[in-house]
């Protein structure tokens, strides 16, 4: 796993939301077919629509990831 993106979930897990959401916004736009990041993007998600734009991409990436579709059609 990419360092910059092990950062960014140690830092949400530390409870800085903000600064994972600018760690995890650096690492898509390097990664943008990286499946993981993008979930934890959503985790960081200001708004619904975010939220769905995140979603959108994962299952773009793995159209079976079962979470996702879930959490899409909530």
């Amino acid at each position: 796993m990419d360092n910059l993106l092990q950062h960014g979930i140690a830092v949400f897990k530390s409870g800085n939301k903000e600064e994972a959401r600018k760690l995890f916004i650096s690492f898509i736009k390097k990664n943008s077919q990286s499946e993981r990041g993008w979930e934890w993007m959503y985790n960081v998600s200001l708004n619904n629509k975010e939220r769905l734009y995140c979603l959108k991409q994962i299952l773009h990436i793995n159209p079976s990831n079962k979470k996702a579709k879930q959490l899409l059609h909530q």
